[in-house]
């Protein structure tokens, strides 16, 4: 979708209440990708429990600022870059975790959002991306 994609799936959420649920093929492709495996770990889906988490700062392999997922039990090794999860931020999926503001989890608007995808048959990452 790229800078002004985002700027336009943007737009198009002014006037959204702040827990009101986007459409997941709103969310830049990119920043989708860390949403989702952000959302299966931490939220999980249909009858698993889920497991809890959150971003937490790190470096990414490039030696650029970004982010990783602790879980509770574990560290998911992938990293994504602060200009992927930048726009979560934006869009209100991902917020300060309370408890320790330096780290991100997912808000209040991310759960409901991935609730949607759930319910309306999403499971892997280009689900319903079809506007």
């Amino acid at each position: 979708m790229g800078e002004k994609g985002g700027a336009q799936a943007g737009q198009l959420l002014v006037g959204l209440e702040a827990a009101e649920p986007i459409e997941w093929a709103l969310i830049p492709p990119r920043p989708r990708d860390a949403f989702w495996t952000t959302c299966l770990f931490t939220l999980s889906r249909g009858d698993r429990p889920a497991s809890g988490g959150r971003l937490v700062p790190a470096i990414t392999e490039r030696g650029t600022p970004g982010w990783t997922l602790d879980l509770q039990e574990r560290t998911y090794e992938k990293r994504f870059g602060d200009r992927t999860i930048a726009p979560l931020v934006r869009l209100g999926l991902i917020e300060e975790a309370s408890d320790v503001p330096a780290h991100r989890v997912v808000s209040k608007r991310g759960e409901e959002t991935w609730g949607q995808f759930v319910q309306r048959g999403g499971q892997y990452l280009d689900d319903l991306t079809n506007l």
